[in-house]
């Protein structure tokens, strides 16, 4: 029986996917004739928010208008994918943009009935959250798509995906990421349209708040970001965090170096803590708690465009954060586990990642913390100035917002 239900799962799913690719064209018609279309954001973390840029320009135009809807994340342990929902929902409502809560009298919303999108953007392409929020139950829309990381990897996992299939536009941020794709992966290739990214948009952005701890002025501002990937086995094992933790933290509180530091941890690493055998709930919770108290040290765990250029270097193993720090032109650390990271790596991401200074434990860190932040000895900084202005400018002489909202259109730059 189980064969058989799968079988036929299987079947619907291929019978929907033909009749969303046979009616896309006039789709695609109908909402560019629309007064106004109705575009929504389905967020499930605001950590790894980067519309932002987007959004706020769909917010000024005349032809959009622009929602936010929280996901719950299946993959998170329980209590805290309530308290991640309830987070993220108060984040958005804090800047005022029209955000909807997933729930209602307890059960999950329809999102056709109580949105009624034109289009929708997902965060992420994996099926991490509620079978009725996922985009084969909502082929009513069209679906759009701005990578919640710089496209970094040519890897299966990373691009074989039915949802890639089913984008209308997916937006890149440069012509080497996409002819990469292109020679390894043409069937993906197809719905690209290089716009650049959004979040590029806000690394732009003239005015940045600053929102480290106020210290004395000669202190150099060091941001730690470490990665979730702690479990052996996993597609990534980037993660450093379990050598590491307890002696940087040692460091930072025992220096007598000028020096602050912000501890960044990615959104999934505290709940995959909770679950690892020698760390678990009190240790986590205890852990964290200590970068909060610090005079020298602080917890970041929301949105990090401001952190990131307000800061002097950083430190991290994360594979987005790879590329995304080079905005800011300051010199950089990679922790390296011993493990290849440059195997699945496109061509601009592997520029990127040889732009870091590399190191592997604390002997390392503090030889990078003296030697380059404090000492000043940052001999990659005109490489990375090279790569900025090679990969990570907008094309068009104008924002991503702007190019991607041309796209949709079918105007300007990308008239069709």
């Amino acid at each position: 029986m189980r064969k058989i239900h799968r079988l036929l799962s299987s079947c619907r799913r291929g019978y929907f996917k033909y009749l969303y690719l046979c009616t896309l064209n006039h789709k695609i018609r109908k909402i560019r004739r629309k007064e106004t279309i109705r575009v929504l954001f389905a967020v499930a973390e605001s950590a790894t928010w980067k519309n932002d840029s987007l959004y706020r320009a769909m917010l000024m135009h005349p032809g959009f208008t622009p929602l936010i809807l929280v996901l719950p994340d299946e993959q998170k342990e329980e209590s805290l994918k309530r308290e991640g929902v309830d987070t993220c929902f108060d984040f958005f409502r804090n800047k005022g943009y029209t955000c909807s809560y997933p729930y209602e009298n307890g059960k999950l919303i329809n999102i056709r009935k109580a949105l009624n999108p034109d289009i929708i953007f997902y965060q992420k392409p994996y099926t991490y959250y509620p079978e009725s929020f996922l985009y084969r139950r909502n082929l009513s829309a069209l679906f759009c798509y701005t990578n919640y990381a710089f496209h970094s990897l040519l890897a299966d996992w990373a691009n074989k995906n039915d949802f890639f299939q089913l984008v209308w536009q997916n937006y890149y941020e440069n012509e080497s990421g996409f002819t990469d794709l292109k020679r390894k992966y043409p069937e993906a290739a197809s719905n690209i349209v290089v716009t650049g990214l959004p979040i590029t948009d806000l690394f732009l952005n003239e005015n940045h708040e600053d929102r480290w701890k106020k210290t004395d002025e000669k202190y150099k501002r060091i941001i730690w970001a470490p990665h979730f990937s702690i479990s052996d086995g996993g597609c990534l094992n980037y993660s450093t965090f379990l050598s590491i933790a307890e002696e940087i933290l040692d460091f930072v509180k025992t220096t007598s170096l000028p020096v602050q530091m912000a501890f960044k941890p990615h959104p999934l690493l505290k709940s995959q803590l909770y679950d690892y055998s020698s760390w678990g709930k009190e240790k986590t919770d205890w852990y964290y708690s200590e970068w909060e108290k610090q005079p020298n040290t602080q917890l970041e765990i929301g949105e990090y465009v401001d952190l990131f250029m307000t800061s002097d270097a950083m430190i991290h193993d994360c594979g987005s954060f790879t590329i995304e720090y080079h905005h800011t032109l300051k010199p950089v650390m990679y922790l390296i586990n011993g493990k290849e990271h440059t195997g699945m790596m496109n061509s601009f991401a592997k520029e990127a990642y040889a732009l870091h200074y590399k190191g592997a434990d604390i002997q390392d860190i503090r030889h990078f913390i003296e030697n380059i932040v404090l000492g000043g000895s940052d001999y990659l900084l005109e490489k990375r100035k090279a790569f900025f202005e090679s990969y990570l400018v907008p094309p068009h002489q104008q924002s991503a917002a702007e190019n991607m909202i041309q796209s949709i259109l079918g105007t300007g730059h990308y008239a069709e």
